[in-house]
């Protein structure tokens, strides 16, 4: 880091703990901020269609959406509506507005069919993306099958109609960690950043020491080297631009 990252860095440690008006329970986030983004819950009952927006907000520091269906095989979801699904969620729970809407007893009703949709209420400097390609287990080495199908993604990933007021939220890619194997928990790593003139990525791979592949976006959907082949994006480091 240069002298005035460190500083900045230095700041944002320094305010921790002070009171804000900005942050939902009244602290300063000015730290989580860099990378955790926060979620507000809205519950949709099935049955009468009643709303119930969540009291308390959920944040993530990571984020990781799936690449598969119920049969641990690839959903065929690019990374945006990947995504999306990873915000949408299905429970068997009692509610209240039906036993109200229907005049019935729960003990009647029984736990109705909820839909749960997350909104981003506040959204990091850093997007850290993890895209889970763990498919069918492999009772033969006792590990989980990798799925090396290809999530397409674009350079820059707008997340505005994921927002819970329809702000603007664009990211552009930053760097990215790519793996090599047949098995999810194990194999090779390599990753690739974002130059300083921001229109190349530096590859670093530990198996070639001393030397550095620069290359373009494109090459960073599907990483490869001279020795070991194509690798696949597993996590996805994404800088706010909006």
């Amino acid at each position: 880091m240069d002298s005035q990252t460190s500083t900045s860095f230095d700041n944002l440690d320094n305010t921790k703990g002070s009171e804000s008006e900005d942050g939902p329970d009244g602290l300063d986030y000015r730290v989580e901020d860099l990378v955790v983004m926060r979620f507000t819950q809205r519950t949709t009952c099935s049955v009468c269609d009643i709303q119930k927006d969540s009291d308390e907000y959920l944040k993530e520091e990571e984020i990781s959406v799936t690449m598969t269906d119920e049969a641990k095989k690839y959903n065929g979801l690019d990374l945006l509506s990947c995504f999306g699904e990873h915000l949408r969620d299905e429970v068997q729970a009692e509610c209240d507005g039906c036993v109200a809407k229907l005049r019935l007893p729960a003990s009647v009703l029984g736990n109705s069919a909820k839909s749960q949709k997350r909104r981003i209420v506040q959204a990091p400097n850093l997007l850290v993306m993890q895209i889970m390609r763990a498919g069918t287990y492999n009772k033969k080495h006792k590990t989980m099958n990798k799925l090396t199908e290809e999530v397409p993604f674009d350079e820059e990933l707008d997340l505005s109609a994921f927002t819970h007021d329809g702000t603007e939220l664009r990211y552009r890619l930053y760097g990215v960690v790519a793996h090599r194997g047949p098995h999810a928990s194990k194999g090779h790593y390599i990753a690739g950043v974002r130059d300083r003139g921001g229109k190349k990525f530096t590859r670093v791979d530990d198996d070639v020491i001393g030397r550095h592949y620069r290359g373009s976006f494109q090459e960073m959907r599907k990483p490869r080297t001279e020795k070991d082949g194509t690798f696949t994006p597993g996590v996805l480091v994404w800088q706010r631009i909006s």
